[in-house]
């Protein structure tokens, strides 16, 4: 049966062609199958890239940040050089607001009445030939006249009313400028003031000037110290209490890496002895910033010997008590500091050169003794003091006899460990000793002079300490008065082995020492009686080498 085979071959035919097709088609699907999934794991190796980078480069960001911060910290004195500290009053004087003039429409006058409002139209020429229209008119025409005179009288009265109130406004106008105008006169005369009692060293005025300056210095990012400034105008010289930063301000991370396993960011710890190294820069960098600060603002030149105390105030970890330990301590002329090139120095090293007292151990807050006492200075302790004068039962050592002043020094520095001998009595009521430092090595014959003066102690007396250091063959000689030195007894006493003992340092000594706390009160009518006489002196009067409590010992 041909046609049946022929009709079975046909139907194998299509079937083969559709198992083709079939096939084809399959093969098309696992293909783009294969291709959808190769493109997958291709965009989530991308993925898994991006994330990589992304968190590397978070990581890396992370890592400039704290070494930009550090960077910051590193160039706190340097920076400092390139700005003015001067506080320039001029700017900080205020202009009268503008207060402007509000008439509250009062400065319009009202328009004036118009008669021709107040009459009735004119008559035509039929109206005027019937008698009672003109009648009517007449009277139209009176009586208009009547409230035109009646508005006229009305408009007056509103005009005075109008004219009264906003004179009254003028006038409350004119006191708001002339109340501005007194604030800002006083304002201005108020900075006018600061300047001129900075200018002419009064004693406030310089505190309040280097306090400004101090504060409104920001080295740093959040860095806002506490500060607090003595002036003592006899010497000219400027005690600043400054706050340093306590070791947290160093990051404690010095960067951040990216770890694949865990897909973290993991900070790489800082080295302890790093970071003790840029803390310690740091604070020596705070310090000469602080001393250039108070130089360059000093325009007037009103101090001439300058202390800074920079201090930490934080808890002690073994007590859990709030401390305030002095770290670094320094005292200069600022003559001295105008010579420095602080744009150029290493601080540590400029504080070397100062001879300042740094902490070894400041991360550990180890304090050092500070070179001026900043409350024997400071002029709020001092008025407290005289506040209470009546009831203070503290020793005076102003009234002491020269036997108790002798047996007073003769105490202090036995009890600091000297072996000391009165030599002779000193023409100024004050004490002459020879003492002996048994320490083996740093020991040594010392020369002491202790000098009662309520003014400031001049050169010629630290050229005398000299001298009879020589004399002796000392190796260390000490001055100590109970008030102060100038600048040239600071400038000459430099790189010499003499140690300068203030009032203030006095006290300080005497309370640790011997256990004593004693004052400086000096009477009124009190004089000096100086056991040198200059050359200059020489030829003035007997009366004119002693100097009244106004002057000072320093050389002519």
């Amino acid at each position: 049966m041909p046609g049946f085979r022929s009709f079975s071959r046909s139907l194998n035919a299509i079937a083969r062609e559709s198992r083709r097709a079939q096939a084809a088609t399959f093969a098309l699907q696992r293909a783009q199958l294969r291709e959808q999934q190769v493109a997958a794991k291709a965009a989530a190796r991308a993925a898994q890239k991006d994330h990589l980078e992304s968190r590397a480069a978070e990581a890396d960001d992370l890592t400039d940040g704290i070494e930009a911060r550090v960077a910051a910290l590193a160039t706190v004195l340097h920076a400092a050089t390139s700005k003015r500290f001067a506080v320039d009053f001029a700017k900080l004087k205020v202009k009268p607001k503008r207060i402007p003039f509000n008439a509250n429409g009062l400065d319009q006058p009202e328009p004036i009445p118009t008669e021709t409002d107040f009459q009735p139209p004119p008559l035509n020429f039929l109206q005027r030939l019937i008698p009672a229209a003109v009648q009517k008119h007449d009277q139209a025409v009176a009586d208009g006249e009547a409230k035109y005179q009646d508005a006229i009288a009305a408009h007056q009265r509103s005009e005075t009313e109008r004219a009264a109130q906003l004179a009254n406004l003028r006038a409350k106008h004119a006191e708001r400028l002339q109340a501005e105008q007194r604030r800002v006169d006083e304002l201005n005369a108020a900075i006018d003031e600061k300047a001129a009692n900075y200018r002419a060293g009064e004693l406030h005025g310089v505190i309040e000037y280097f306090t400004t300056v101090l504060e409104d210095d920001l080295a740093y990012e959040d860095h806002e110290p506490h500060v607090r400034v003595a002036f003592v105008p006899e010497s000219k010289q400027l005690v600043v209490e400054y706050q340093l930063p306590t070791i947290d301000v160093i990051p404690n991370d010095a960067g951040y890496k990216y770890i694949k396993k865990g897909d973290e960011i993991q900070a790489i710890p800082r080295k302890q002895p790093e970071t003790r190294k840029l803390y310690r820069d740091l604070l020596a960098q705070l310090a000469c910033r602080a001393l250039f600060a108070i130089t360059d603002a000093d325009v007037a030149g009103v101090v001439e010997v300058l202390v800074l105390n920079g201090f930490l105030d934080t808890i002690a970890p073994g007590t859990g008590k709030r401390i305030t330990p002095t770290i670094i301590s320094v005292r200069a002329l600022t003559s001295e500091l105008r010579e420095i090139e602080f744009s150029k120095v290493d601080a540590i090293a400029c504080l070397t050169g100062l001879k300042a007292l740094v902490s070894r151990s400041a991360h550990e807050l180890e304090p050092v003794r500070p070179i001026v006492n900043f409350n024997m200075v400071d002029p709020r302790f001092i008025d407290k003091s005289d506040v209470l004068s009546d009831l203070d039962s503290r020793p005076n050592i102003a009234e002491l006899t020269p036997g108790e002043f002798e047996a007073l020094m003769t105490n202090l520095f036995e009890k600091m460990g000297l072996e000391t001998r009165l030599t002779q009595a000193s023409r100024d009521g004050g004490v002459d000793c020879v003492a002996w430092d048994m320490r083996p090595v740093v020991g040594g014959k010392v020369v002491i002079q202790a000098k009662r003066y309520k003014n400031t102690v001049g050169v010629s007396a630290v050229r005398d300490l000299f001298g009879t250091m020589i004399n002796e063959g000392a190796a260390k000689g000490i001055l100590v008065t109970t008030s102060g030195f100038g600048a040239s007894t600071y400038e000459f006493s430099k790189n010499k082995p003499i140690e300068l003992v203030t009032g203030s340092n006095l006290l300080s000594m005497l309370s640790e020492y011997a256990g004593i706390e004693a004052k400086i009160d000096f009477p009124q009518d009190w004089q000096d009686q100086y056991d040198f006489v200059e050359p200059a002196l020489q030829a003035r009067s007997p009366s004119a080498a002693v100097s009244s409590p106004a002057t000072t010992a320093e050389d002519p």
